[in-house]
């Protein structure tokens, strides 16, 4: 077997997750790198999913079915189940609401095998709706967008597995930003490479973690998850913080970066006018300046009142980003991308020269080159709210 050829684990945990499910499973074994296992982890899952599982797994033979009977694992808890359920030295993570492109593993194969001293690969991946019709494309200008910290999506990482268990697997500690965690710490084992080519499509749908927990824990965790990423950027270890949070009573309020990552999730979910009712709003902290309490307010009145034309605006943007970056991650380029804080550059091609810095950009800049809120969430607690 060469290296090109390298069995390949693919892991998905699974509750829950009709009427998606056939897409995600579909898209994996049509894949046109087949030397893998499907392992799909059904943690208690009540909806039908578990006998559509059962069909699929009589139908393939690269599919391997577990199952945890009880309650739930959790985000992290169910990800490190089936991950350590994996055989083959590489682990590819599979979201059950998503699409892998058929191209993903071959290609994440060939990155892999070409850097040995690699320990991950994602990609970068287009935004869905949960008809499956596509809402946003791929942002090239991560690569030189120096407040980035987690450029790809969870689902399209593929891991080395020693390294995964070298750094202990998801933390549950970091649950709903676990997959961010997992990223910063195999950066510390090795080089991390980043595809710039869509081989993920990442779907808002209403059955992710996110949705359907309790969502004071998500908003809590989240704004955990800022003040950490805040403190990685700084250049320091953001462990003591995740100490101290388990340590302390919960937080009653959050910051306003929190607000807008999730103000931001709700308008591509499709319910922006709950962002009135959530959580995070009647608990942000509006004591930051008037400038950011201002911006905000327009940017979550302007999701109420036409979020057609807040949505339209947001992908015309990205797209001009992404048009205006075809230079510096050109397809067919690996890069590498590093975990540490750097101001002036946020990747370095294997092939290519650096990318300049970008150039200062405002806040409403800022706020178009996020449709997910994830450089909203990556850039510390004013990453949002405060310009680059």
């Amino acid at each position: 077997m060469g290296q090109a050829d390298q069995a390949v684990s693919v892991v998905m945990p699974v509750r829950n997750a009709m009427p998606f499910l056939d897409d995600a499973i579909i898209s994996i074994l049509a894949q046109t790198h087949d030397n893998f296992e499907l392992v799909i982890g059904d943690d208690g899952s009540t909806d039908g999913s578990s006998g559509r599982i059962d069909e699929w797994a009589r139908r393939d033979k690269r599919i391997r079915v577990i199952r945890n009977q009880g309650a739930g694992l959790g985000p992290a808890g169910s990800a490190n189940w089936v991950a350590r359920a994996a055989i083959h030295p590489l682990i590819a993570r599979m979201d059950a609401d998503d699409i892998s492109m058929p191209e993903r593993l071959r290609a994440q194969v060939q990155a892999l095998c070409a850097e040995p001293a690699a320990v991950i690969v994602g990609s970068l991946y287009d935004y869905i709706d949960r008809s499956g019709r596509r809402i946003g494309g791929r942002d090239r200008s991560v690569f030189r967008n120096g407040r980035c910290v987690f450029p790809i999506s969870h689902g399209s990482m593929m891991i080395r597995r020693e390294a995964f268990e070298r750094v202990g697997g998801y933390r549950p500690e970091c649950d709903y930003w676990e997959d961010v965690d997992l990223f910063l710490r195999l950066g510390r084992q090795g080089r991390v490479l980043i595809l710039p080519e869509v081989h993920y499509r990442y779907r808002y749908s209403p059955t992710s973690s996110r949705q359907v927990s309790n969502e004071a824990m998500v908003t809590r965790a989240l704004d955990l998850s800022v003040r950490c990423l805040a403190a990685h950027c700084q250049g320091r270890d953001y462990d003591p913080l995740i100490e101290e949070n388990l340590r302390s009573e919960p937080r009653n309020s959050v910051s306003l970066s929190v607000l807008a990552q999730v103000a931001l999730e709700r308008l591509w979910r499709g319910n922006p006018r709950s962002i009135f009712r959530s959580w995070a709003w009647r608990h942000a902290s509006f004591s930051e300046s008037r400038r950011n309490r201002t911006l905000i307010l327009i940017f979550a009145a302007w999701a109420w009142l036409n979020p057609a034309s807040l949505r339209t605006l947001l992908s015309l943007r990205i797209g001009l980003a992404d048009w205006r970056a075809r230079h510096i991650a050109p397809d067919g380029i690996v890069h590498t991308w590093p975990t540490a804080w750097q101001v002036e550059t946020n990747v370095r091609p294997l092939h290519r020269e650096s990318a300049a810095p970008r150039a200062h950009e405002s806040l409403f800049e800022e706020v178009l080159s996020a449709p997910d809120g994830r450089l909203v969430a990556n850039a510390g607690p004013q990453g949002f709210l405060e310009s680059v």
